[in-house]
């Protein structure tokens, strides 16, 4: 991305972060208020049509404002990376303000397939967040029954852990994707009715003689006071997600701690199939949920719609149509 001027990659002596920009960060998306919001929405493969149709009957029946395009998978199965998506898909998306996605990727055990993540390169969506809530009903530990975390990490940096180094030893792109991913993670716990606490991960021996993410979240934090921020390790937040997870709300990180982190809390929600996710770029978002396509249900209505729905919920959340 161009925005991350990784060519001219020169030190910067300036303040360490352009608290305007984040707050400016804090509002959602321009989205024109004279018109209904935009969404296209991609049913995906196998069990993503049965889903994508739970989840629009719901969004029908709560009265979700939106303009809505459907937009298919060719040939019933999923993109790869080496193939770009339709033109019409791409010329849809880059009108939309939204995409509601069902699984694009027929294997289930990936957690992000080629198909979504050729979307990611597409649309520059550079920051992933996945929300693990405890549901009632469902047979989890007496601690897990209090979760209820979204996590953000950025996608664009492939599994990494990415130093975040916000000091005089920064770079312009790591302040960049330090600003971008705080700004993100801020925005997500403004719109969320919890905790209102970030938590900003790190390696436990970590470099770098500057401060971490956590000072890029404090910076913003500092405009909206009702926020707190902390910092922890990484192997410290996996301790005490599974002792107690009901201590955490946001939790930012890199590529590669988030994916594994993130993984952890669904398992302690009770599956793929009832967590939700975002992944978000400068202009548009995509929403759907984490599991595959798993086409050996297809057709027989045995798929749960949760996660679909839930992120169709998100995505609501997104655009200002909360209630």
């Amino acid at each position: 991305s161009s925005d991350l001027d990784w060519e001219n990659n020169n030190l910067l002596e300036t303040p360490m972060f352009d608290t305007a920009a984040l707050d400016r960060d804090w509002r959602q998306p321009p989205i024109a208020t004279e018109r209904k919001p935009r969404a296209v929405v991609l049913a995906g493969a196998g069990i993503g049509p049965e889903i994508t149709a739970s989840a629009l009957r719901v969004l029908e029946a709560a009265g979700a404002d939106l303009d809505v395009t459907h937009h298919g998978v060719p040939d019933g199965a999923s993109y790869s990376v080496a193939v770009a998506p339709p033109q019409a898909t791409l010329e849809a998306i880059d009108e939309a303000d939204v995409v509601l996605r069902g699984p694009l990727d027929s294997c289930s055990g990936r957690v992000m397939g080629p198909a979504a993540a050729a979307l990611r390169l597409n649309f520059g969506l550079h920051t992933h967040i996945r929300a693990a809530k405890a549901l009632p009903g469902v047979g989890l530990g007496p601690a897990a029954r209090d979760l209820d975390s979204a996590f953000v990490y950025e996608t664009m940096e492939g599994a990494t852990r990415t130093s975040f180094s916000a000091g005089p030893a920064a770079t312009r792109a790591q302040r960049r994707r330090a600003e971008r991913l705080a700004s993100t993670a801020l925005l997500a716990a403004n719109t969320r009715s919890a905790k209102k606490v970030v938590s900003a991960l790190h390696e436990r021996q970590a470099d770098g003689d500057g401060e971490t993410l956590a000072a890029a979240l404090q910076a913003g934090a500092n405009l909206k006071s009702r926020l707190k921020i902390s910092e922890m390790s990484t192997d410290a937040c996996a301790r005490r997600l599974v002792a107690d997870p009901g201590q955490f709300d946001v939790v930012v990180s890199s590529s590669l701690d988030g994916a594994i982190l993130s993984e952890l809390a669904s398992g302690l929600a009770g599956g793929r199939h009832l967590t939700s996710s975002a992944d978000v770029g400068a202009r548009v978002a995509m929403f759907g949920p984490v599991h595959g396509a798993a086409p050996d249900l297809a057709g027989q209505d045995l798929a749960n719609p949760t996660g679909m729905i839930l992120s169709a919920a998100m995505m609501l959340r997104h655009i200002g149509q909360a209630n």
